[in-house]
């Protein structure tokens, strides 16, 4: 059976399929945009004068990457993948409006309560309305959490 295309009606794809799907089709669209932050990063700090100086007293390529590269570019890859938690939350939500999220019988979820009570919206609109600002103050904390890691490890690019 294909978790794409079921075989019929009655047999829907379960819920590991489901988050399966949802985990790997964000992933892919998520991994370029890092791997490509990743590489701009790393060409840049390639090109400074401590590298080219480590080059100089003759460590290896490897050495100069893990010793030199690799700590001033893992604080903008953790800022970014904190970024990209906080998008996959909102795109979870909103998958769960459209009713491609994971099941409702399943593990809760922020956007799947928001989805359970969109026909109640007129007449209740509190009760959407906790999952709502759960997510914009979890996605706001991660952005500011992002900001400061970055702030925090980016030691020498405060000081050049």
């Amino acid at each position: 059976m294909s978790v794409l295309s079921p075989q019929s009606e009655q047999d829907p794809p379960t819920w590991g399929e489901r988050v399966l799907v949802m985990i790997l089709s964000i992933g892919i669209v998520s991994i370029p945009i890092l791997g490509r932050i990743t590489r701009a990063n790393t060409m840049a700090w390639s090109q400074r004068e401590f590298v080219m100086a480590a080059r100089a007293q003759g460590a290896t390529g490897t050495r100069t990457m893990v010793r030199e590269v690799l700590p001033n570019v893992l604080p903008a890859m953790l800022s970014i993948a904190l970024l990209g938690i906080a998008i996959v939350i909102v795109v979870e939500g909103g998958l769960a409006l459209f009713g491609l999220s994971v099941p409702s019988g399943g593990t809760p979820s922020w956007g799947v309560m928001i989805s359970a009570q969109i026909d109640k919206i007129a007449d209740q609109p509190y009760i959407w309305q906790f999952p709502a600002v759960a997510i914009f103050f979890t996605v706001l904390a991660l952005n500011y959490l992002g900001d400061f890691v970055r702030a925090q490890f980016d030691v020498r690019e405060s000081v050049l």
